[in-house]
C-alpha cells in the first residue's frame, strides 16, 4: 500500500515509519526536516501549511496517516501552534477528502481533553477507559488545535452520522 506519513522525523513518526517499513509498505515520508536514516521508500522536505505543496504529496496513495504537527508550546507561542497546526490539519484532511483516499489516520492527543491539567493535577476525565464518546475539553492551544482537526475528521468522515467524503 502507497502510505503518505506526514511527521516522519519526529519520535511517534520514526517509530511508525519502522513499522509500515517492516509490513512492506510503500512510505512517502514527509515533514520539515530530513532524516537520513529515515526506511522510507520515498522521503520529501514540505511545511504542511503550504496547500498546494500538501495536494502533490497525497496525489496517488492509498493511505494518510497524519501526525505532522508543532507538537507542544515550548518552541513556538500560542497563535503559531494554534493557526499553523489547524492549517496543517485542514489541508490533509481536505485534500485527502478531495483526492478521494480511502484511509486517513490523524493522531489526536489526550491534551484534547484534560483542560490543561498539570502532572500531579487530579484527572478532569469523566471516566477511564477513554473512548470516543468523552467530550472535548482543552486546556491550550495545542489541544485546541487537536479538538479542531478531530471536529474536521468528524465533517469529512462523519461515520457517527453516516455523511462524510472521505
Amino acid at each position: 500500500m502507497k502510505i503518505c506519513l506526514t511527521g516522519a522525523t519526529g519520535r511517534l513518526g520514526q517509530f511508525c515509519c519502522k513499522l509500515l517499513h517492516r509490513a512492506g509498505h510503500d512510505i512517502l515520508a514527509t515533514d520539515v526536516h530530513y532524516a537520513p536514516d529515515l526506511p522510507a521508500t520515498r522521503q520529501r522536505i514540505a511545511n504542511l501549511v503550504d496547500t498546494a505543496r500538501v495536494y502533490e504529496l497525497l496525489e496517488g496513495v492509498d493511505a494518510v496517516i497524519h501526525l505532522g504537527n508543532h507538537p507542544n508550546l515550548r518552541i513556538y507561542d500560542a497563535p503559531r501552534i494554534f493557526g499553523e497546526n489547524c492549517q496543517a490539519n485542514a489541508n490533509v484532511i481536505c485534500a485527502a477528502a478531495d483526492l478521494r483516499i480511502p484511509r486517513v489516520i490523524f493522531a489526536s492527543s489526550i491534551q484534547a481533553f484534560t483542560s490543561g491539567r498539570r502532572r500531579g493535577d487530579p484527572s478532569t476525565l469523566p471516566y477511564l477507559p477513554i473512548d470516543g464518546n468523552v467530550p472535548a475539553n482543552p486546556g491550550n492551544a495545542y489541544a485546541l488545535s487537536k479538538s479542531a482537526g478531530e471536529k474536521l475528521m468528524d465533517l469529512y468522515c462523519g461515520e457517527k452520522e453516516g455523511k462524510g467524503s472521505l
